[in-house]
């Protein structure tokens, strides 16, 4: 992996974390298709892993 940045979304500091996860995973599909797998820590929980 080269963890070269792919997309990158700004929200507000209340913004839950999954909601900023799957708006994230949106825009990297939309952008590319090359993507193959996305590591993240535990803030993004079974929401984003199921939208994934």
């Amino acid at each position: 992996m080269l963890g070269l940045v792919i997309a990158v979304v700004v929200a507000a500091a209340s913004a839950h974390e999954n909601a900023v996860g799957i708006a994230l995973l949106d825009k990297v599909a939309a952008d590319t298709d090359a993507v193959q797998k996305a590591l993240v820590d535990q803030g993004f929980k079974n929401a984003v892993v199921a939208h994934g």
